[in-house]
């Protein structure tokens, strides 16, 4: 058997052996480090995933929630549809009646002889436009006034329509007095009038 020759090499200086030591701690401790890291990005990525998840399982929750809030709003919407269409039918109904009624009130009341006009008060009554012959003059132009069928009121002296026209209508627009009722009811025995 042949012997081989060992050779031998020199023992490294003590210098570079503390270096590589050194480089072997710190490669080490690199690695430590990395683990380290490597295993919170796992758990960072697993509380993400789990996240996610609940804001997928929300936003689906939410999807499901709106499609129901839409139809609820179109059932709510087609209801007041119909009781929107009910109120304008009533009004209509009552509009009708009150100008009856008004029509009612304004034949029964007679009107003032020289009426070129009349305005509707606020308690629903009339102001009658009187455009009186002036008698004191001859083939003049008439003196306009008003006169209140409800409370009683007058004015006249106006040499021009539109100052009898513009005092009915202020008039008309500050009287509350309600007309006599015109439908005369059956008086009851032992009442008076």
């Amino acid at each position: 058997m042949r012997w081989k020759r060992e050779t031998r090499t020199a023992p490294p200086a003590a210098a570079e052996s503390g270096a590589a030591d050194t480089a072997l701690t710190d490669t080490a401790r690199r690695l430590g480090e990395t683990r380290a890291e490597l295993l919170a990005a796992r758990t960072d990525l697993a509380t993400l995933r789990g996240e996610l998840a609940a804001a997928q399982q929300l936003a689906r929750q939410a999807s499901a929630g709106e499609a129901r809030a839409r139809a609820l709003e179109q059932l709510l919407l087609r209801d007041a549809g119909a009781q929107a269409a009910d109120r304008d039918r009533t009004i209509a109904g009552l509009r009708a009646e009150l100008e009856q009624t008004r029509a009612v009130q304004l034949a029964a009341v007679g009107l003032p002889e020289h009426t070129v006009a009349r305005f509707l008060t606020l308690g629903g009554g009339l102001v009658a436009l009187l455009a009186v012959p002036d008698e004191d003059r001859y083939e003049s132009p008439p003196v306009y006034g008003y006169e209140c069928l409800t409370c009683g009121h007058q004015a006249s002296g106006a040499y021009r329509i539109a100052d009898g026209r513009r005092w009915a209508n202020e008039h008309a627009s500050t009287c509350r007095a309600l007309p006599a009722p015109v439908i005369d009811l059956p008086v009851q025995k032992g009442a008076t009038r």
